[in-house]
């Protein structure tokens, strides 16, 4: 059953392009990371810093994996080092309601 993960994410003030220059630079690698399905990442229309990530997995086993990965190989702490409070995360189970 596919996972879908939403981050929130409040930037340090004048950190935003560094924050994004470094999402470009690891993105291809999360991309072909193994039961990963797609990742869109959106900015607040109100304040620029706000920005929410919504990501998408093959299973909970497969994000829980990437995000291991992530954390020994230091990309998590580096990540991190842009924010200006603890990320907000939240995971669903894809459900299909009977019509």
């Amino acid at each position: 059953m596919s996972i879908a993960v939403i981050f929130r994410l409040q930037i340090q003030q004048g950190r935003t392009s560094d924050f994004f220059d470094y999402l470009k630079k690891i993105l291809p690698d999360t991309r072909s990371y193994e039961g990963f399905i797609s990742i869109d990442v959106y900015s607040s229309v109100e304040d620029p810093h706000k920005i929410m990530m919504y990501q998408v997995w093959q299973s909970l086993e497969h994000r829980h994996a990437y995000h291991a990965w992530r954390e020994k190989t230091g990309v998590t702490k580096k990540l991190f080092s842009f924010f200006a409070s603890s990320p907000e995360l939240h995971e669903f189970e894809f459900e299909k309601p009977d019509a």
